[in-house]
């Protein structure tokens, strides 16, 4: 009787000892969360003015911060969201790895064409999904564009 209550005093400090090593493990640091960082990239825009009937193109153009660079593999996208009133669009999808943006490490662009179909003034809205690298890591980032198209009879 004797010898199974040591073995139970011995089995309950094992398990309290494991448990107490379970919670103080360190967690594992090759795993980084990414946190959007402000000076990482900036964008602009260009507002368009255009007639009816005629082509316009408006840029956007995106400058990695200082110590960052464009990365040129990753798949960035740009997504027009709606559907314009005043203009209709070429195409309102633009992948980096299709050809639609002109890149280097220092800057990237997206031009994107349309045609006046009536006159009046709005606002187009979208959606840019990048990567901008510093020394050590790539950061995958979202921003949302605007750009103010007016088009004239």
């Amino acid at each position: 009787m004797r010898l199974v209550a040591m073995a139970g005093v011995i089995l309950a400090s094992v398990l309290f000892s494991l448990t107490a090593w379970s919670t103080t493990v360190e967690p594992d640091r090759t795993m980084k969360e990414t946190k959007k960082e402000k000076n990482s990239f900036s964008l602009t825009t260009t507002d368009v003015k255009a007639t009816v009937g005629a082509t316009a193109n408006t840029w956007v153009h995106v400058t990695p911060g200082k110590g960052y660079k464009w990365n040129l593999e990753y798949p960035a996208k740009l997504t027009i969201a709606g559907v314009p009133s005043h203009v209709k669009l070429a195409k309102t999808i633009f992948k980096q790895l299709k050809g639609d943006f002109k890149a280097t490490e220092k800057k990237a662009s997206v031009k994107v064409a349309m045609v006046g179909t009536s006159a009046g003034t709005e606002t187009l809205t979208g959606k840019l999904k990048l990567s901008v690298c510093d020394a050590n890591v790539c950061h995958i980032e979202k921003a949302d564009v605007k750009f103010t198209v007016t088009i004239a009879p």
